[in-house]
Formats: C-alpha cells, structure tokens, sequence
C-alpha cells in the first residue's frame, strides 16, 4: 500500500520526530510509504506563532501536496495550537477532496484545552478539521479526551510510545546489576525547555550542594534559545559537579542511561503527552522522578517505577532526591521492575504493529 506521513521529523530531535522516524522505518517493510516533512528545523519556544521565517519554510511545503494523489492512506501528526492545527488544514482538505483515507495521531495533552479556549468560527474550524478524519490516535487512555469531542469512541485509538529497538538492543541484564547505588547519579534527557523543569532541576542541586548531599548530575538535550543564558547563569555554582553534554545520540545517550540510576523528568510541559525520554530511562532500569503530568501517570505507578515530584518546586524536588539517595541500595527491585516493564509493554514492534493494523483499514 502506497502511505504519506506529514508531519514532524528531525531535526529538531522530539518525540513526534522520533516517533514518526520508526514508524517510516517500520513501515517501509510492508508498505510504500512516503512522508512530507512538517517540522520548523529549529527549537521553537513560541509554539503557536506564526513568524515570517515559519511562514515562508511552510508554504514551501505545500509544493509537495501531490503525494497525496499518489497514496492511499494519509497519516498526520499536527500540532496542538489552532496555527499548529490549521496548517495541515490544505493536506486534509485535498485527502477528502481526492476520497484519502486520513489518520491523525495527537501527540500530546493539550489539543482539548486549545478547543475549549476558542470561540466562534475558530472552534467550528478545528471542529470541522478534525472531524473530518477517519480514525485518530491518541498516546494512552486518559488523552482520549484530546479527540472525544469530534471522533466517536471506536475511532479513537490508544497507541503507546516505545523505545526504539536499537537503543533497547544495548541494554543487558549486566547493565541493570551494575549500576552504582552508592550516591545519586542523575540524569536530564531532554530538550532544555523552561516547562520541562530544567530550571528547577538546576535550583533543586544548587540546594542539594548547600546540604553537602554527594551526587553526580549530568545533563543533555538542545536548549531553548530564550532561557540559553539563564542555564548558563544556573551552571555556574554548580561547576564541578553537575555537567552539560548537548544533545546526546545513539553511543553516547546510551552511556548516559547505562551510567545512571535515577533520571529527573520535573516537566509541566502544556504540549507533553507520554515522554519517550521517561520510558527509555525505564528501559535502562533508572528510577524515575517525574510530575503527575499529561499522560505520564498511564504508564507511571509511584512506588512501583519511581515516585512522583511536585511541579515548579525546585525545593520538594530536593527533598526526593535526598530521600531517593538514602534508600538507593533498598530501591534496586525498583530498577529491575522498570526495565522488565519497558521490555514487555513499549517495544518500537508493537507501536509500528498498532499502526500498521489501522493503516490497514484504508483498503477497506
């Protein structure tokens, strides 16, 4: 079958581009698929805002608009903004028009919050949009509610993230025992993002280095531009210790997970929806400290994976990094639970599996 994939690719590196990478991957062994590239090539904090740069980066992408002509099945993964949303309005419109067969997977826990803010002609457009496809995906159970309002329940399907089957080949029964629990080896993986609670996580060592608490702290991802100077600021008490690598692939992400034990995941992220950062660090047997957060706590039990962390509270955050580093030794089951967790339940095979069997239904 001949499939189109639009949306989000690297760079920059996230979990749409990630997500979207494997399944053009995955389903390149059974199908013909195509994809048109949807992603703005640089971080972005002003999500939602229309810049002349963006404008003139998307209208180029429109020149590619006649795949659709040439596939069967339309698979999309908009953004979660009305401008987010809207720019993918001329794919979908020339699907229905040309009789596609459209998918779209939201990404994230943000999309019915955009709908109930809006008014007027705005709503009735993204109600029009995105009732106009034939099937939607949503991440896990609770963010089903991001396509209740215009999909009925048995077109709207849960597809859980993975970890990719190359990073969770590097990972071994070894790479769990040896792992240290003598003092806090911690990790930050991700885009440094304000609402990721990078800062916080800054704040909460800073407070951890006043009590003397031994730790190592090291952490990686692609800065925002607008905080770059604040982490810069942040970085300095904590020279020494805590280190900043950039973003971090393939070998040397590897490292970073096998070397830690417990990862740091303080996000209050309006557009998060089920970190793949979170089940990576799982996959590599790391205890996890995270916000009750988006879709976090459908794959997340306190106690059992990790425990969970207050939001914008760099002082509470502390406080569970204490705790934790006290009890490393006793937390070692912990380790091992999440790492059988992840190899049972969030395998890339599965979630490209999930997809291929509702891509299926285009023939029909």
């Amino acid at each position: 079958m001949k499939l189109l994939l639009i949306g989000s690719f690297s760079p920059p590196v996230n979990g749409v581009a990630m997500a979207n990478e494997a399944l053009l991957k995955g389903l390149s062994q059974k199908h013909v698929p195509q994809r048109i590239n949807f992603s703005y090539p640089r971080l972005q904090s002003d999500l939602g805002r229309i810049t002349m740069g963006k404008l003139v980066w998307y209208l180029s992408r429109y020149i590619h608009s006649y795949r659709i002509l040439l596939s069967s099945c339309i698979y999309m993964t908009p953004g979660q903004t009305f401008a987010g949303l809207m720019k993918y309005a001329p794919f979908l419109l020339l699907s229905k028009i040309s009789g596609k067969r459209t998918i779209v997977h939201i990404h994230g826990d943000h999309l019915w919050r955009e709908y109930e803010g809006q008014t007027g002609i705005r709503k009735r457009l993204l109600r029009k949009m995105l009732s106009s496809f034939d099937h939607g995906i949503v991440l896990s159970e609770s963010l089903r509610r991001n396509l209740s309002p215009f999909l009925p329940k048995d077109r709207i399907h849960v597809v859980e993230n993975f970890v990719a089957e190359d990073l969770y080949d590097d990972i071994s029964e070894r790479t769990i025992s040896s792992k240290k629990s003598t003092r806090l080896q911690i990790l930050f993986l991700s885009n440094l993002i304000r609402e990721k609670g990078i800062l916080d996580l800054l704040q909460a060592l800073k407070l951890l280095k006043e009590k003397g608490i031994v730790f190592q702290p090291k952490i990686a991802g692609s800065i925002e531009p607008s905080i770059k100077a604040e982490v810069k600021t942040m970085l300095e008490p904590l020279e020494g210790l805590a280190f900043y690598l950039g973003p971090a692939f393939d070998k040397d992400k590897t490292k970073l997970l096998s070397e830690a034990n417990v990862f740091v995941f303080p996000s209050y992220y309006p557009m998060e929806g089920q970190p793949i950062s979170v089940i990576e660090a799982m996959a590599f047997g790391n205890i996890i400290l995270t916000t009750d957060h988006a879709g976090i706590k459908d794959i997340f039990v306190p106690g059992k994976n990790g425990f969970f962390i207050p939001k914008k509270d760099p002082k509470g955050l502390a406080e569970k990094l204490i705790e934790t580093g006290n009890d490393l030794r006793g937390l070692t089951p912990m380790m091992r639970e999440n790492h059988r967790m992840a190899g049972e339940r969030f395998r890339e095979k599965r979630f490209v599996d999930q997809i291929d069997d509702l891509i299926k239904t285009c023939r029909t």
